[in-house]
């Protein structure tokens, strides 16, 4: 699937390419796009048992920063990493409940534009170096896992 095209032809803004390293990074398989589709419908972190305080709390320990080290801490490069991975998990593990400006309220920020830039930054972080992606899969596990658990 992402042979199809190289990274220049994809366009980073509308994360088209993102999406589809992902995909093939959760199905190497090669499944056929209604079978994705299936697949995503059921997975466990799209579940509403998650909360914030669980998304936030799994991002903060994979980076080893205790709350009032992270939040607002945008001079800090982990602490600024950290937040912006969980302002990209929280928008989309929780796209119905949370605006951008809930997620710059809960992180610290001081607009929902630099909810926008993390984003952002996350999605480039994806398309150009693995480490980002393996860690968006990381805690994402550790989710499912707690979910599990319940």
């Amino acid at each position: 699937m992402l042979e199809d095209k190289t990274k220049q032809e994809y366009d980073f803004a509308d994360s088209e390419y993102v999406v589809v390293k992902l995909l093939d990074r959760l199905f190497p398989d090669g499944k056929k796009t209604e079978e994705i589709i299936e697949s995503l419908l059921t997975l466990p972190w799209l579940s509403p048992e998650i909360s914030t305080y669980k998304i936030v709390k799994a991002v903060f320990d994979y980076y080893g920063l205790r709350k009032k080290e992270a939040i607002g801490n945008i001079f800090d490069k982990k602490a600024r990493q950290a937040l912006n991975v969980a302002a990209y998990l929280l928008h989309y593990l929780k796209p119905c409940t949370m605006t951008h400006r809930t997620i710059a309220a809960v992180l610290g920020f001081k607009s929902h534009s630099m909810v926008t830039r993390s984003i952002r930054s996350i999605n480039h972080q994806i398309a150009t170096n693995d480490d980002t992606l393996d860690i968006i899969l990381e805690i994402r596990k550790q989710l499912v896992d707690y979910i599990e658990m319940l």
